[in-house]
């Protein structure tokens, strides 16, 4: 009796392409950031396929990750078996597949009411027999638990057991109202809006809810980075909250680029030290490999891998 271990259908091509992914990159790391996984669940794909074959793959030497005998045999087969069913994939695509039924969705709260609703209602418009439930949170999410097709979710990492594939990222910038903003340029005498943020030392910080640290990263145009400390007035959980904030003159924000572009355009808030912006985060799409997901919900999951990045990118 073979001592094999068995992968689901599904899993299977994405053992393979993990695979791929490892023998192109020469390295875990490489592979995961590729992919959009943590560098454990790369790891676990590998070892899953090596006890599926029965042969080890992937062997480490001196000059990093090579390909065992066995791994240089199997890599080509699995290009090919990739290759072939993307073909099918294109194939069934060009067919009239029924976009209809039931699909549940959670979303990072700021994402979810700010970003997701025009994207919904136009994939809504399009196909009408489809029933949507969604969910907006910040918390952990367990999809199993939620019954979720897919998790829209901002931060690194990933839940256990989950694909997951960046799809964007939120960058984070300052501004202030106007007069605070003219004040504060005043006061230190530098151009508000072309200052480095280390003019700004000290000032009254409005942020998003995290440890309450008074020090915030921030990387310039040319990827150099500053570290600045805060008198960090307000820590919040809400983007509007902070919003109304900074409008009423409490402090300079910490918003998304995509939230404070169209107020920056009509002189409602000031943009503060615009070669810089706090490290980005990354957006994600997770799901759970194992999970069949019917028309609806992929169809769903890939207007959001092509809309939603270019809602993120304002600047």
């Amino acid at each position: 009796m073979s001592n094999r271990s068995v992968a689901t259908p599904g899993d299977r091509l994405e053992l393979l392409e993990t695979f791929i992914r490892i023998a192109d990159t020469g390295g875990i790391g490489a592979a995961a950031r590729d992919l959009g996984a943590t560098q454990p669940t790369v790891t676990r794909r590998l070892q899953q396929l090596e006890a599926m074959m029965g042969v080890k793959l992937v062997e480490r030497g001196g000059q990093g990750l090579s390909l065992t005998p066995s791994g240089a045999a199997l890599l080509p087969e699995a290009r090919e078996v990739t290759r072939r069913w993307r073909g099918l994939q294109e194939l069934f695509e060009e067919e009239d597949v029924e976009i209809a039924g039931r699909v549940r969705i959670v979303a990072a709260r700021e994402i979810g009411v700010a970003l997701l609703p025009p994207l919904l209602a136009s994939f809504m418009r399009d196909h009408p027999e489809v029933r949507l439930e969604s969910r907006f949170t910040d918390g952990a999410v367990d999809l199993a638990a939620d019954g979720a097709d897919f998790w829209v979710r901002e931060g690194k990492g990933s839940s256990d057991g989950a694909s997951v594939r960046e799809i964007g990222k939120v960058r984070r910038a300052l501004c202030a109202a106007p007069m605070l903003a003219e004040k504060l340029g005043a006061e230190r005498g530098v151009a508000i809006q072309r200052c480095e943020p280390l003019a700004l030392a000290g000032a009254p910080l409005l942020a998003r809810h995290s440890t309450f640290s008074t020090s915030v990263k921030f990387k310039g145009r040319e990827s150099e980075t500053l570290d600045v400390e805060f008198d960090r007035v307000a820590s919040l959980d809400s983007d509007d909250a902070i919003l109304d904030l900074a409008l009423a003159e409490r402090g300079v924000a910490l918003l998304p680029t995509w939230r404070i572009a169209p107020l920056v355009r009509d002189k409602v808030l000031t943009r503060i030290a615009t070669d810089w912006a706090e490290d980005d985060t990354p957006v994600s799409v997770l799901w759970r490999a194992e999970q069949f997901r019917n028309a609806a919900a992929s169809a769903l999951m890939a207007r959001i891998q092509e809309e939603l990045p270019k809602a993120l990118e304002a600047s």
